[in-house]
């Protein structure tokens, strides 16, 4: 069979690949992968501004705080709400509600829990 340098996993079943030139997608179905792509790193977006009030912020120390836009590197799931990441130098909990997720961050959270 031909061989098809993989760039790109579309989603769970489909491939983006190039074969003599030519780019395109394909079923994942269709293919034995040799060599599997390195995965992204566990990264979130941030949908929403999500911070604390100064009365909290001596109550809640864990916790997390980010604007809209701001990537996080997700590090585990604490619960079925919250996950704890990282942004910069600071670590701690957040609302999963509030970000979404890349595959590789989804994967990680669907097995640690």
């Amino acid at each position: 069979g031909d061989i098809i340098l993989l760039r790109q996993q579309v989603d769970e079943n489909w491939f983006y690949g190039e074969i003599s030139g030519a780019c395109g997608i394909f079923p994942l179905g269709f293919v034995h992968v040799i060599h599997h792509l390195p995965q992204p790193p566990p990264l979130c977006k941030a949908l929403y501004d999500f911070t604390l009030q100064e009365t909290e912020q001596p109550v809640i120390k864990n916790i997390l705080p980010f604007v809209k836009n701001n990537i996080l590197k997700v590090i585990r799931r604490v619960d079925e709400n919250w996950a704890e990441g990282k942004l910069g130098d600071r670590v701690g909990i957040f609302p999963i509600s509030f970000v979404e997720m890349n595959s590789t961050a989804k994967q990680l959270l669907s097995l640690k829990r």
